[in-house]
C-alpha cells in the first residue's frame, strides 16, 4: 500500500495518511516560473533587482517569502537570456533577470522546495504560478534497495526511449527520454553515506507547457495523484512502483480535503482568469465556443465518473 508520512528532512515531506508508516514519499523538488510582464528598469543594477524583486512581491503577494526564507540574495552569474542573477545564499532558490526581457525567472532548486515544504506553501505556491510554469520536477522517494537501471530495466513505456546511464562518486542515474524534451525521467540513487542513499529517487522532469499541464493536473487532483498519472504516463513495471494503490486510500476516494479545494480555488482566481483574460484581448480565444465546451465538461464530469491522463499528449516523440 502506497501511503504518505511527514518527514522533516528537506527531501522526504508529505503528507500523514492515518498514521501508518510508509516507505515513500511524494514531493515537488524543482520549480521554475516567471513573473511580471513589462521588465525591469532602474539606472543601476542594485535598482534593476529592486524593481525585479517589486514584480515578484506584486505578482505573487504573501507568497514571495517563500522564496526568502529569511535568507540573503548575493550577486551571481546570469545565464543566458539573462544578464543578471541573484542567488539565495544557500543556493535554493535564482532570481534571474534583464534590462531587454520582459519577465523575470525564478527557479527553485531541490534546497528551495525543501525549505518551502518545511513551512508550508509550495503547492499552493504552484498552482498560484502554473500558467506561467516553465520547469516542474515531480519526484517520489521508494525505500528499496532496488538500483536505478534494475528499476528501468523491468520496463517502461514504448513513447519514450532509454536515455542513457552515468555513474559518478556520488551515485548512479539513468534516464528514460531526451534531455532536450520537454517530458523526461530520472531514475537515481546516492551512494553512501548520503543521507537518501536508502531511496531510489524517480523524477519525472516537466518543461514548458508540458509542466503547465503537469501543474494543472495536480489541481484538479493533488501531488499524489499527478504522481500517480506520471507513472502511467512513462509506465513504470517494476514491481516497486505501485502507485495505483493511493487511489485505494479513503482520504483520495471520497473528494479533496478542504484545505486543497481551497488551493484549487485560489489557482482558479490568481491564475486561470488572468489567463482567460489575456487570450480574449489577444483575440486568440472565442468565448462562447469556450463557454459551451465549458458546459458540456460540467456536465460530463457530472454525470461520470472522468478518468484522464492530462499530462500526456496524443503525441510521443521522445
Amino acid at each position: 500500500m502506497l501511503c504518505y508520512v511527514d518527514c522533516m528532512t528537506p527531501h522526504c515531506a508529505g503528507l500523514t495518511y492515518h498514521g501508518r508508516e510508509s516507505t515513500v514519499y511524494a514531493l515537488i523538488d524543482w520549480l521554475s516560473f516567471t513573473v511580471g510582464g513589462g521588465g525591469v528598469s532602474g539606472e543601476d543594477n542594485d535598482a534593476c533587482w529592486a524593481d525585479a524583486w517589486a514584480q515578484i512581491r506584486k505578482h505573487l503577494g504573501g507568497h514571495a517569502d517563500l522564496l526568502v526564507q529569511g535568507q540573503d540574495f548575493a550577486w551571481a552569474n546570469g545565464r543566458a537570456p539573462y544578464l543578471f542573477c541573484k542567488r539565495r545564499t544557500d543556493g535554493g532558490v535564482s532570481i534571474f533577470f534583464d534590462r531587454r526581457r520582459a519577465e523575470v525567472l525564478v527557479e527553485m532548486s531541490g534546497i528551495g522546495c525543501g525549505s518551502a515544504r518545511e513551512v508550508g506553501g509550495l503547492e499552493t505556491l504552484a498552482l498560484a504560478v502554473s500558467f506561467s510554469t516553465t520547469r516542474v520536477d515531480l519526484t517520489v522517494d521508494i525505500l528499496t534497495d532496488v538500483s536505478p537501471q534494475d528499476f528501468v530495466n523491468a520496463g517502461f513505456s514504448k513513447r519514450f526511449k532509454s536515455g542513457g546511464r552515468q555513474f559518478s562518486e556520488s551515485g548512479e542515474t539513468v534516464y528514460v527520454g531526451s534531455w532536450k524534451s520537454n517530458r523526461f525521467a530520472r531514475v537515481y540513487r546516492y551512494n553512501a553515506p548520503h543521507p537518501r542513499s536508502q531511496f531510489l529517487r524517480v523524477e519525472h522532469v516537466f518543461r514548458d507547457e508540458s509542466a503547465t499541464a503537469a501543474i494543472g493536473f495536480m489541481a484538479s487532483s493533488n501531488l499524489q495523484g499527478c504522481l500517480s498519472a506520471c507513472g502511467q504516463v512513462f509506465g513504470w513495471l517494476h514491481p516497486v512502483w505501485s502507485p495505483d494503490e493511493i487511489f485505494e486510500d479513503d482520504r483520495l476516494t471520497s473528494g479533496r480535503d478542504p484545505k486543497a479545494n481551497r488551493d484549487t480555488v485560489f489557482w482558479a482566481y490568481r491564475s486561470v482568469i488572468p489567463a482567460l483574460a489575456r487570450l480574449l484581448v489577444e483575440r486568440r480565444l472565442d468565448w462562447l465556443d469556450f463557454e459551451e465546451k465549458l458546459h458540456a465538461e460540467v456536465i460530463r464530469r457530472q454525470s461520470s465518473e472522468v478518468v484522464q491522463d492530462d499530462i500526456a499528449p496524443e503525441k510521443y516523440d521522445e
